[in-house]
């Protein structure tokens, strides 16, 4: 699941995660208390689950009815924080309007608004060069921790350089 879902379970669950918690220890969290509960049917509740979050449809399961969850712009903030990059951490970065090869170059995160969703990050090549960016256009990048497959869809860095270009894993790889 992609980690804005897992942390909308999270916090709709009140779930106890580290702030700075990795998507992978979200999805344990989450695994962990999805078998803590007594559900007869998991499928239905999942499935409701994710049909709130697609726009706060109501929901019924036999007997019971549930509300929709809309999220409200201070929780989308609050979720957008959980997931914001951390001062002095690597990220990949766009940093023009066009989505081709080369608009993303390997960045520092200088620092994070809260209220804006905006970062300051520096290229790693040009340390006197100072980015503004929306959130959408700064990624974290990989821990290592994900598994990728033949087929994958990525971003790779060219050899020798500090820019991104869109990939596909090519061989699965051999982990150890």
């Amino acid at each position: 699941m992609p980690p804005t879902v897992l942390y909308d379970y999270i916090d709709h669950h009140q779930v106890a995660v580290s702030p700075s918690a990795p998507p992978s220890e979200l999805a344990v969290a989450m695994a962990r208390h999805c078998e803590a509960m007594d559900v007869e049917d998991e499928g239905r509740v999942i499935g409701g689950f994710l049909q709130r979050l697609e726009g706060g449809k109501e929901y019924r399961d036999n007997s019971r009815e549930y509300k929709g969850y809309v999220p409200t712009l201070q929780a989308h903030k609050r979720r957008r924080s959980k997931l914001a990059a951390r001062q002095q951490e690597k990220v990949a970065a766009k940093t023009s309007l066009a989505d081709e090869n080369g608009s993303w170059i390997l960045a520092s995160v200088q620092s994070y608004n809260h209220e804006s969703e905006s970062y300051d990050v520096q290229d790693e090549d040009d340390v006197s060069k100072l980015i503004r960016l929306p959130f959408d256009h700064v990624i974290r990048l990989s821990d290592g921790t994900e598994r990728f497959k033949k087929g994958s869809h990525c971003m790779a860095i060219f050899p020798e350089t500090t820019s991104f270009y869109k990939a596909v894993v090519s061989k699965n790889p051999v982990w150890r």
